[in-house]
């Protein structure tokens, strides 16, 4: 028999990935943290250390470790987690360990525990997380891709980076790209908005909406263009605000918060979702490609609004320019940008909304799920 460890499970796509694969094998989420975190993040210590169901056929672990045990003294807490997995190993009974590790810092554990199969699974660009250790981080990476069985990442060009960097692992370098929020999936194509839910039923129509993380991510040069090439458009931002904007991106940033058809609605839980998206009448990805941060990254806000059918248009992410470019608007330039969600506006080719529909239907979590057991099958040959 097989069993599964993933290690960590602290993010919902690693679970909607992964845990599926319940339906073939146990599987242990293995939930991992600091104690400050973890506390503040409403953990129960009744919960610590011990085995509890999760859902059927998974099983989940919560540990928490003292504040800097990640990355700081990592020796002694991933010992731990190993033992953790030869535990597991053991309490099923399993002939075969598959162990996903889904930061390159888990890869002592993959070393000490010597799993059966081991996964990388990128879904971050995780450099940026840590930028005074970025080099660091990144060795740990290639290394950790030259170590496992089979390296998993949900954006194409990641998976394009780590295939050229690491020519004689690249036959282990696959991507699978992530579903879309399961409440957004259109029934059918839409050519018409959905009625304004009641935060936005005080504004006028067009709706150019952005659902998600106002950050310095976020090229606000564009929005100020768009604001005063659309004056009778509503330029809505639905999400929290990161108040982390540098230089001339700031000036723009408070030059909008000044323009009066550009409103902050705010934080909203995520599963208002399915009443925000529907209702814009054109969808906004406006992230910096020029950013470390954004340059191999794979946004789940284009893939929900995918979902919904509803127009796009994107600043020019490659795995955008690769993937989505036969019915997304792509703007190259700001004033391409602009020009692009007048070209919306003015209407769009129904065949464009159709395509949208096609792909969110075979890009679904369960498909996804399906495509990353289909390469654990056939790399282990089964």
């Amino acid at each position: 028999m097989n069993s599964l460890v993933v290690l960590d499970s602290n993010f919902y796509w690693t679970r909607a990935l992964f845990g599926p694969f319940s339906s073939r094998m146990p599987v242990l989420y293995l939930r991992t943290g600091d104690f400050r975190n973890a506390l503040s993040a409403g953990w129960k210590l009744k919960d610590l250390y011990r085995y509890r169901p999760f859902e059927d056929g998974i099983t989940q672990k919560t540990m928490a470790f003292p504040p800097g045990w990640f990355s700081r003294v990592p020796g002694p807490f991933m010992a731990v987690l190993a033992r953790e997995l030869r535990q597991w190993k053991k309490k099923t009974d399993s002939n075969s360990l598959i162990t996903v590790a889904t930061f390159p810092q888990y890869l002592p554990v993959i070393r000490r525990a010597t799993p059966d199969f081991s996964i990388y699974y990128w879904s971050d660009n995780f450099q940026t997380y840590w930028p005074g250790r970025s080099r660091w981080v990144t060795k740990l990476e290639n290394e950790l891709v030259e170590q496992a069985d089979l390296t998993i990442c949900c954006s194409k060009s990641k998976a394009d980076e780590l295939r050229s960097e690491l020519i004689h692992v690249s036959s282990k370098v696959h991507c699978v790209i992530h579903g879309h929020y399961p409440g957004l999936l259109a029934q059918a194509p839409s050519q018409e908005a959905r009625p304004l839910p009641a935060e936005l039923s005080h504004l006028k129509r067009p709706i150019l909406g952005h659902w998600g993380q106002v950050s310095d991510n976020l090229d606000f040069s564009i929005v100020e263009e768009l604001s005063r090439a659309f004056p009778g458009a509503s330029i809505v931002f639905v999400g929290p605000i990161q108040d982390n904007f540098s230089g001339e991106n700031r000036q723009a940033y408070e030059a909008c918060r000044l323009r009066p058809n550009v409103w902050f609605v705010g934080p909203m839980p995520y599963h208002r979702i399915v009443e925000f998206v529907p209702a814009f009448d054109v969808c906004l990805a406006l992230y910096r490609p020029e950013l470390e941060f954004t340059r191999v990254t794979n946004p789940s806000k284009i893939r929900d609004y995918i979902a919904t059918t509803r127009p796009v248009v994107t600043t020019a992410l490659p795995d955008a320019i690769s993937l989505w470019s036969s019915f997304l608007e792509i703007g190259y330039t700001r004033e391409q940008y602009v020009a692009c969600v007048g070209n919306l506006l003015s209407g769009e080719d129904p065949k464009r909304a159709s395509l949208r529909h096609e792909y969110a239907i075979e890009h679904t979590w369960r498909l996804a799920s399906e495509r990353a057991w289909n390469l654990i099958a056939g790399t282990r040959g089964w």
